[in-house]
């Protein structure tokens, strides 16, 4: 059973790890399916939970302290697999994004079983390892631990964002579409739709793309349009255009002159219900899950 329980360690570690890993390069994504689970407030807990699933398994890879890193797997798991039941029965969703784009697993049954799995496997490594390594740690595995999880810090902030619903109160808020500007922008007679005005040059503004493409994708609108906002006397400004076709082809935009007086910071994004403009977003755009 020593054997065993190592062996098991071995797969507990291997499969947290993946699951960390995977996701570090794209905690934004992560993020938008914790907004889909039905837990909107917690979208900032993604870096910390990628971060706390690669040192789990680092720590049981490198045998370091295998009881308590066992109990604090069941808890994870646990924890992991209630969030996904109730995501799947109240809100449809499939994938339980573990291994962020890496896997797709969109059944249910396979996501709960294997972590009913994982959970046998963890308590097996609990009871046979109850005295051994105990609380030490050479100074090996400290310096490999933090070797791995140095950069792992800095790419969960790097590829994570916070989603604050700012709110503005644009003078167009709350007004029908007809009475504004912003009709010349929009398509009527839709039940809800997006309108999103950007800058070649504006960082924030390449940062709202995943989640700008979230709303047509999850279908959160009905319609969704983006405006490139020009100025035709900067050329300089051409190979940004450019650069930003190349890079996002899939994005349909139109581009208009710089002469919206009712836009006056980049992106700012209208989310309309029924020809009425319900809110005005300034800032980067946030998830569709969090902003609706």
């Amino acid at each position: 059973m020593k054997t065993l329980s190592a062996i098991f360690s071995y797969v507990v570690a291997f499969v947290f790890l993946l699951s960390g890993l995977s996701k570090l390069t794209d905690v934004l994504s992560f993020q938008n399916l914790i907004a889909q689970y039905g837990f909107p407030f917690l979208h900032f807990t993604a870096p910390f939970i990628v971060l706390a699933e690669i040192t789990l398994g680092m720590t049981m890879l490198l045998r370091i302290d295998l009881r308590l890193s066992s109990i604090l797997a069941v808890i994870l798991l646990v924890l992991f697999s209630a969030a996904y039941t109730y995501g799947h029965l109240a809100h449809g969703v499939n994938d339980c994004g573990c291994f962020g784009n890496l896997i797709k697993t969109d059944n249910a049954v396979i996501v709960l079983v294997r972590n009913i799995v994982l959970v046998l496997m963890s308590f097996v490594v609990f009871h046979y390892n109850s005295a051994e390594n105990g609380n030490d740690m050479p100074s090996w595995k400290r310096s490999i631990l933090l070797t791995v999880l140095f950069p792992s810090v800095f790419l969960s902030g790097m590829t994570s964002r916070i989603f604050p619903n700012r709110n503005y109160e644009n003078p167009y808020k709350d007004k029908s579409l007809y009475e504004t500007s912003l009709s010349n922008y929009a398509v009527p007679h839709k039940k809800r739709e997006l309108v999103l005005f950007m800058s070649y040059s504006c960082n924030h503004c390449i940062n709202s793309i995943e989640n700008y493409k979230s709303y047509i994708e999850n279908k959160a609108v009905d319609t969704a349009l983006c405006y490139v906002v020009i100025n035709k006397e900067k050329p300089e400004l051409d190979s940004l255009r450019f650069g930003f076709k190349q890079n996002f082809p899939d994005i349909v935009i139109s581009e208009t002159e710089d002469d919206i007086n009712f836009v006056t910071a980049y992106p700012t994004a209208f989310y309309i219900e029924n020809d009425t403009i319900k809110k005005v977003i300034v800032g980067e755009l946030p998830s569709p899950f969090v902003t609706i």
